[in-house]
């Protein structure tokens, strides 16, 4: 079902108009979600789409969040970003 869906999914945003679209590959929790202001804080920079992903991606895997002495989680792992994935449509 899960490129199936996808595939459905974008085909209705395109349909609709839709020039643009950033769309997960898997269901995003609390921590991977962190992505989205990243990527907007670029865009809104004024850089483009693609570019804007690339960056939300890259400063992302340097991001670290200390829980405890000696217990880190790392962003630097795939399944933390790479689901987002960016299409884009030309007419």
């Amino acid at each position: 079902m899960g490129n199936r869906s996808l595939t459905g999914m974008t085909s209705a945003f395109r349909s609709s108009g839709v020039r643009t679209l950033i769309a997960s590959l898997w269901p995003v929790d609390e921590l991977n979600s962190q992505i989205v202001p990243l990527f907007y804080r670029q865009y809104l920079e004024g850089l483009s789409n693609s570019r804007s992903l690339r960056e939300a991606k890259l400063a992302l895997m340097e991001k670290v969040i200390h829980f405890q002495p000696e217990i880190d989680l790392s962003f630097a792992h795939p399944f933390l970003w790479a689901n987002y994935v960016l299409f884009q449509f030309y007419r």
